[in-house]
């Protein structure tokens, strides 16, 4: 096993989830795979999100925003880290110090700081 095969089955893997999973408001990735002489192991991550539909982290950012110094109009507005592009994708009122979502263009979601977005948008 090698990289140029590793990256071949993961392309397969991503061709076969876009044409074949055929389930509504679900979408998948190949994410992460890892690989040695004699075998391979890849990641698969769905996501669901059917169109239109709010996320309860979209309808915490509405409630959370302002009260954090941010403003409502920053939902899904891009914001730029590290030199790569991601959009704000909601708010985790639980988490103490990283609460607000970023999701990156390939659907992965990360977190960061109120402090952060607000130096970035503010």
């Amino acid at each position: 096993m090698n990289r140029v095969t590793l990256r071949q089955i993961k392309e397969r893997v991503n061709a076969f989830i876009k044409s074949e999973l055929g389930i509504d408001g679900v979408t998948g990735e190949c994410t992460t795979a890892t690989f040695d002489s004699d075998s391979a192991t890849v990641k698969v991550e769905f996501f669901d999100k059917t169109e239109g539909e709010t996320s309860l982290a979209e309808k915490n950012w509405h409630i959370y925003a302002e009260m954090n110094g941010m403003k409502k109009e920053w939902l899904w507005k891009g914001i730029e880290i590290n030199d790569k592009l991601f959009a704000i994708a909601g708010f985790k009122p639980n988490a103490r110090k990283n609460s607000v979502l970023i999701r990156a263009r390939n659907g992965k979601t990360f977190v960061t700081t109120p402090r952060t977005v607000i130096r970035k948008l503010g």
